[in-house]
């Protein structure tokens, strides 16, 4: 019914990001890429949530810690703010997980 607003370079390159990390629900990926703008606050915020290149190296190494087949992508939607924590502390976190739940 209304047109769709026009995306600028940057959402759109986010937006494809998204796409081809297997994020394909339109709603999702809009989330993700609006998440870009309101997370980033500060320099190193906006060097990583606005940008494609960074954010992949970010998810890259993240997906390092979890099980093959785990959903990143879908993980950040809800809980954005991992990306901030250094590895380590993700990491600790995963481990205290484990051993809570060890099933």
């Amino acid at each position: 019914m209304f047109p769709q607003p026009e995306l600028d370079e940057e959402q759109e390159a986010l937006d494809a990001f998204w796409l081809s990390r297997g994020v394909v629900e339109e709603h999702q990926r809009a989330s993700l890429v609006a998440m870009g703008r309101e997370l980033a606050s500060g320099v190193a915020e906006r060097e990583l949530y606005r940008n494609a290149d960074a954010l992949g190296h970010a998810l890259s190494r993240l997906e390092t810690l979890f099980p093959r087949g785990t959903d990143v992508a879908k993980m950040l939607w809800h809980c954005p703010e991992v990306l901030q924590l250094p590895l380590s502390e993700v990491a600790t976190r995963l481990i205290a997980f484990k051993r809570a739940f060890p099933t």
